[in-house]
């Protein structure tokens, strides 16, 4: 193989790695930009949808409290907790209520004297050992808050109501001193992953519209690229041949 070929195929060589190489890196920081687009958003919707929920069981825990005043005040003589529970039951604000025995837990620390979801538990003694699907003893977790701080959220797995589904659950427990009751109202997080589901989705799908316009800019880049291979190839060409034409003149010269 003559200089001449050598170098054109250098040249071209040269170019077309430079492109294969570009592809690839850009090809490698779109995958990786759309894994930490959609770990980063997730991470965001999560920590966002949570504290929308404990706002949210703020809000129906202490309104319930103040409906639990107003019942204790206009309605001594009859059964306070039997009347509330009907009363949430028709506003369809999910709480429950513990009377408690002992604020330092034990096999009976509790008794179930509200449930709106479960009516089957009311009456029943509770156990702090008590564990969840995970095993996870929640209830020494919402006593311990309980104690220092009068209130805390918990978050433990749970068996959905109407469902053979075992969903995380988040709860937030307040004791109300005056009765010796701890008031409480939760919600399944299943509807937290339905939202990043849908944002997962959404992502998913910019995410492709982003990578076949990357592949159809690529392709424009590699005909440009084997185009001015072709132009640089073709220039060096012409000076070859003037080379060697300048070469032959100047031999036919030289044998002069």
């Amino acid at each position: 193989m003559n200089l001449e070929k050598k170098l054109l195929l250098y040249v071209f060589l040269i170019i077309v790695i430079i492109t294969i190489s570009g592809g690839v890196v850009g090809f490698f920081l779109i995958n990786y930009s759309n894994h930490i687009t959609k770990e980063t958003g997730k991470n965001f919707l999560e920590k966002r949808e949570v504290e929308l929920q404990k706002e949210k069981l703020k809000i129906i825990v202490n309104n319930a409290i103040k409906d639990i005043k107003i019942f204790e005040t206009y309605n001594c003589g009859t059964d306070v907790f039997k009347n509330l529970s009907k009363f949430y039951t028709e506003k369809k604000n999910y709480i429950f209520i513990y009377k408690v025995n002992n604020l330092w837990g034990g096999k009976n620390f509790a008794t179930m004297i509200v449930n709106i979801n479960r009516p089957d538990l009311i009456g029943k003694s509770l156990s702090d050992d008590f564990k969840d699907k995970k095993g996870k003893e929640f209830r020494k977790e919402m006593l311990t808050k309980i104690r220092v701080y009068g209130e805390g959220f918990v978050t433990y797995y749970y068996k959905k109501p109407d469902s053979d589904k075992i969903v995380k659950k988040l709860s937030f427990f307040k004791y109300y001193k005056p009765l010796n009751i701890i008031v409480a109202s939760g919600v399944y997080l299943d509807s937290v992953e339905k939202i990043i589901d849908e944002y997962q989705s959404t992502i998913e799908s910019i995410n492709k519209q982003i990578f076949n316009k990357f592949i159809i800019f690529s392709i424009i880049i590699i005909i440009f690229m084997l185009f001015t291979a072709y132009m640089v190839i073709a220039k060096i060409r012409n000076e070859f041949k003037k080379y060697k034409k300048t070469i032959e003149l100047n031999n036919k010269k030289l044998k002069y």
